[in-house]
């Protein structure tokens, strides 16, 4: 093997960052920034959100704290202002009227 083969060596470097770069712009392409969307909170969202965290996707099962001195160990409803006022709200399954 002598010198003429040392040409692969880079060819095959440039395709292969070449390569490598056509890959990463297909799986990443060039976005517009997301815009700022701004959703009122009124009480209607936020007993439907309630609704869908506490009956629809159980989120409290993973993402709350638990009383492991009583049996099965059920979750601890959160503390807090906005908790309090979230109680206050009757619960809705959809907010179209």
């Amino acid at each position: 093997m002598g010198k003429r083969y040392l040409w692969w060596i880079p060819a095959a470097g440039l395709i292969g960052v070449a390569g490598a770069a056509t890959s990463l712009l297909s799986v990443f392409p060039r976005a517009a920034p997301a815009t700022a969307v701004v959703v009122p909170a009124t009480s209607q969202r936020l007993a439907r959100g309630r609704y869908l965290a506490e009956h629809v996707l159980l989120c409290s099962e993973c993402h709350a704290d638990r009383d492991w001195t009583a049996y099965s160990a059920p979750s601890v409803p959160p503390q807090g202002a906005l908790y309090d006022y979230l109680r206050t709200v009757p619960a809705v399954a959809s907010d179209r009227t």
